[in-house]
C-alpha cells in the first residue's frame, strides 16, 4: 500500500510539474492575450449567429470544429479573457492525456523512469507550435479533437485489461475526425504498437470502420443532408506530387524551428528590463523545480528498442496528413507531430547519455525553450494589441467613415514599426509554402531560392500585415472588425494572407485595387476616386507620440 502511494504521489508531482510547466511556456502572458486574425469572423462575428447547431453539424468535414465556433461566439461577450482561460483548460487536460499514454506506451518497453515525464516536459516547450495556444479558433476548437485522439489512444492502452474500452477508443477516433482530421492515420500505430508487443493486433483494424464512416458522410455530404463548407482535400496521389510535398515538408520544418528562434529574439528586443527579470525569475524557479524532481531519480533503464519503433511509426503517420495536403504547414499542424518528436529527442538523449548527463542535457534544453516561447508569445501580445487598438479606432470613428471605401496602408505601418524594427510587420514562413499551384508548377526552385529576400517580402506592401510569428489580420478578419463596428456597407482595400482587395496603384487623386483569391487574381483592376477613400494610417491610429512599452503582465 505505501509503494501504491508513493507511485501515485509521483504522479502527481510530475502532472503538477507539466501543468506548471504549460503555463509558464505558453500561457504566462494570458491575461493580453485576445482575437487573432480569424477569431474576429469565427468568433467576434460568427457566420452561423443564426443558424441552429444541427444546421451547423451539417457540415461534411469539421462538423464538431463549426459547431465549437458556434459555442465560442455565443460565450465570447465582450473579453476574450473567459475564451483563453478555456483554452488553457483544454490545453492542460491534453497534456494530462498525453502523459498517461506515453508513460503506458514507455512502460510496456521497459522505461519505467524519468522519461514519459521528461518527454512530456519537451512537448509542452517545443516552439514550432505557438499558434495552438493564444489563437482562439485554434486553442480551443483544435484542441478538442486532440483530445478526442489523446482519449482513443489511452483507451486502446488499456483494451488488455478492460475490453469494453474498445467502443470508447473508436467513438473517441470517431470524434477527433469529425473535429480535426490530422490523426486520421493513428491506427497505424495500433497495429505496429500490437506487432511489436507480441499481441492480438485485430483490434486495430476495427478502426477502419469509423474512417470509413467518415470518408462515407464526405464523400455523400451527409448522405445528401450536409454540405461543405471549406474544402479539405488531398492535392493529389501522384508519386511526383507526394515526392515533392515530403521534400517541402522536411524544409518547412525546418524553416519553422530556425525561423522562430529569429522571432523570439525579436519579441525579445521589445521587453523591458523589469518585465524580462520577472520572466527570467519564473524560468528559474520552474528549472529549479525540475531539477530537484529529477534528482530523485538514480538511474534509467535501457528499454527495448521496439519503443523506437513505435516512436518513428508515430513521426511518420501524424506527418501523412500534411504531406497529402499542401507539404508545408502553419504551426498549429504540428501538435501531434510534436509528441513523437518530443520523445524521440528525450529517447535518443536518454539512449546515449548517461542518466546524470541526460538530466543536464534536459534542464538546459527546457530552459532554452522556455525563453524562445516566452519570446515568440511576446509577439502575439503585440498583435494583439496592435489589432485591439486598431478595431478601437475604427468603432471610435466609424461616424466618420462615411466613404463607401477604407483603405488600410500597410506600407505606412511597416515603415512605423514598433521600436524601431524595420520589419516587424511582414508575412511569415507561411506565405512561401501556400503557393501550392506554383509549386504543383515546377515553380519550386525558383521559389525556394527566394526565402528570406526583400522580394518575397515585398508583398506586405501590398496590404498584408503580420506580426512576426503571431497571427494579425487578414482580410475577412478585418471585415469582420469593420461589421462589428456596426460598418456593414464599406468595401475594404487591404490585401489578406492571400486573398482579398489588394492595392496596385496609389496616386494623388486615384487608387487602384484588384481582387485576388488563392494569390491569383480572379476579377479586373478598378480605379476610384481617391476622395471617395478613408485611409488608415499608422500616424492616425497610434498618433505621432512614442509607443509605449508592451504589457505583459
Amino acid at each position: 500500500m505505501k509503494k501504491s502511494f508513493l507511485t501515485w504521489l509521483k504522479t502527481l508531482i510530475e502532472i503538477s510539474l507539466l501543468l506548471i510547466t504549460n503555463g509558464i511556456a505558453n500561457f504566462l502572458f494570458i491575461r493580453h492575450y485576445t482575437y487573432y486574425s480569424d477569431d474576429w469572423s469565427d468568433v467576434v462575428i460568427s457566420p452561423d449567429a443564426t443558424r441552429s447547431y444541427l444546421s451547423v453539424l451539417s457540415d461534411c468535414q469539421r462538423p464538431i470544429q463549426f459547431a465549437l465556433k458556434k459555442l465560442a461566439f455565443s460565450f465570447h461577450g465582450g473579453d476574450a479573457f473567459t475564451l483563453q482561460l478555456a483554452g488553457l483548460v483544454l490545453s492542460s487536460l491534453f497534456l494530462v492525456l498525453l502523459y498517461f499514454v506515453i508513460k503506458k506506451i514507455a512502460a510496456e518497453f521497459g522505461y519505467l523512469s524519468f522519461l514519459p515525464f521528461v518527454s512530456c516536459l519537451l512537448y509542452a516547450v517545443l516552439w514550432n507550435k505557438d499558434e495552438a495556444y493564444p489563437w482562439i479558433i485554434v486553442s480551443i476548437c483544435n484542441e478538442v479533437g486532440f483530445i478526442f485522439y489523446a482519449a482513443s489512444i489511452l483507451c486502446y492502452l488499456y483494451l488488455d485489461r478492460r475490453r469494453y474500452l474498445l467502443p470508447l477508443s473508436l467513438v473517441f477516433y470517431f470524434l477527433g475526425l469529425l473535429t480535426y482530421e490530422t490523426g486520421f492515420a493513428l491506427p497505424a500505430v495500433f497495429l505496429v504498437y500490437d506487432l511489436l508487443k507480441g499481441q492480438k493486433f485485430r483490434y486495430s483494424f476495427y478502426f477502419l470502420l469509423p474512417l470509413g464512416l467518415v470518408m462515407l458522410i464526405r464523400t455523400t455530404q451527409w448522405f445528401g443532408l450536409g454540405y461543405v463548407r471549406y474544402g479539405h482535400d488531398v492535392s493529389s496521389f501522384e508519386p511526383g506530387i507526394i515526392l515533392l510535398h515530403t521534400g517541402l515538408f522536411i524544409f518547412t520544418s525546418l524553416l519553422i524551428f530556425s525561423n522562430q528562434v529569429q522571432f523570439a529574439v525579436m519579441g525579445w528586443l521589445q521587453v523591458t528590463p523589469v518585465q524580462g527579470t520577472t520572466i527570467l525569475a519564473c524560468d528559474l524557479l520552474l528549472i529549479l523545480l525540475i531539477s530537484w524532481y529529477l534528482r530523485s531519480y538514480r538511474s534509467v533503464e535501457r528499454g527495448s528498442l521496439r519503443y523506437l519503433a513505435v516512436l518513428l511509426t508515430g513521426l511518420v503517420v501524424t506527418s501523412v496528413p500534411i504531406i497529402l495536403t499542401t507539404g508545408g504547414t502553419a504551426t498549429r499542424g504540428y501538435v501531434l507531430i510534436d509528441i513523437f518528436v518530443a520523445c524521440l529527442v528525450a529517447y535518443i538523449c536518454v539512449r546515449l547519455c548517461s542518466g546524470k548527463h541526460a538530466k543536464i542535457i534536459f534542464t538546459v534544453g527546457i530552459f532554452c525553450s522556455l525563453l524562445i516561447c516566452q519570446g515568440l508569445y511576446v509577439n502575439w501580445v503585440a498583435s494583439g494589441e496592435f489589432t485591439d487598438t486598431l478595431a478601437g479606432y475604427v468603432c471610435s470613428h466609424s461616424d466618420e467613415i462615411e466613404s463607401p471605401y477604407v483603405y488600410f496602408n500597410s506600407s505606412d505601418f511597416v515603415k512605423n514599426a514598433p521600436n524601431g524594427l524595420s520589419s516587424a510587420y511582414h508575412p511569415t514562413r507561411e506565405d512561401l509554402f501556400r503557393f501550392r499551384s506554383d509549386v504543383i508548377g515546377n515553380r519550386f526552385d525558383e521559389l525556394i531560392s527566394r526565402v528570406g529576400k526583400e522580394d518575397l517580402m515585398n508583398r506586405s506592401d501590398t496590404g498584408y500585415v503580420q506580426y512576426y510569428n503571431a497571427k494579425c489580420l487578414d482580410q475577412w478578419a478585418f471585415d469582420a472588425m469593420l461589421r462589428s463596428c456596426g460598418l456593414h456597407n464599406v468595401t475594404l482595400i487591404y490585401g489578406g494572407n492571400w486573398y482579398g482587395n489588394f492595392p496596385t496603384y496609389i496616386g494623388d487623386d486615384e487608387i487602384k485595387y484588384q481582387q485576388y483569391a488563392d494569390y491569383h487574381p480572379t476579377g479586373p483592376e478598378k480605379t476610384i476616386p481617391r476622395s471617395q477613400v478613408f485611409e488608415i494610417t499608422y500616424s492616425r491610429v497610434f498618433g505621432t507620440g512614442q509607443k509605449q512599452p508592451l504589457t505583459l503582465f
